[in-house]
């Protein structure tokens, strides 16, 4: 598969909006950092820290996105964003930093941003690379061929228009 087929199409999106929306963050955070450690409880050089980590995240997961294999990838990061969430939790939960009232509804909104894109590209993940042809419990032979959808021929059409006028 080679990047930017359909088939992957959407763990991709998903992974770019991840590194890209976090990236962003960084960013924010890294303008920002006298007063988010001013809400937060937090030092400056912490708040400098967690913006590097996140603009680091942005730029090698938009990186990744477009790498041939991108499954492993997805699940990875999938993975890496459910750790996040459970740190977050257990570092509001502790007394590691001393966040106020504030921080650690930061740090628990970080927390939720990175389960939503966990899901997300877990769900991605789980997304069938390839369409699979429908099944049928009892008949599981049963084909139902590309055309299914396509109007009958004029002459199917007027056999059962003969047919429904002759028994009526």
């Amino acid at each position: 598969m080679t990047p930017g087929t359909p088939n992957d199409s959407f763990l991709r999106q998903a992974i770019r909006l991840d590194a890209t929306g976090t990236g962003l963050l960084g960013l924010a955070a890294a303008g920002f950092a006298q007063p988010l450690s001013r809400l937060t409880g937090l030092t400056p050089t912490h708040v400098y820290i967690a913006a590097a980590a996140f603009v680091l995240y942005g730029v090698v997961g938009n990186l990744l996105a477009g790498k041939a294999r991108i499954r492993g990838i997805g699940v990875g990061l999938s993975a890496f964003n459910v750790v996040g969430t459970v740190a977050a939790v257990l570092l509001v939960a502790s007394t590691v930093l001393p966040l106020t009232s504030s921080g650690k509804a930061v740090v628990l909104g970080c927390g939720i941003y990175t389960l939503f894109f966990g899901a997300l590209q877990w769900v991605a993940v789980l997304t069938p690379v390839e369409s699979r042809p429908r099944s049928f419990g009892q008949l599981p032979t049963l084909v139902v061929g590309a055309d299914f959808d396509e109007p009958l021929p004029d002459s199917d059409i007027a056999a059962w228009e003969g047919a429904s006028r002759a028994g009526g």
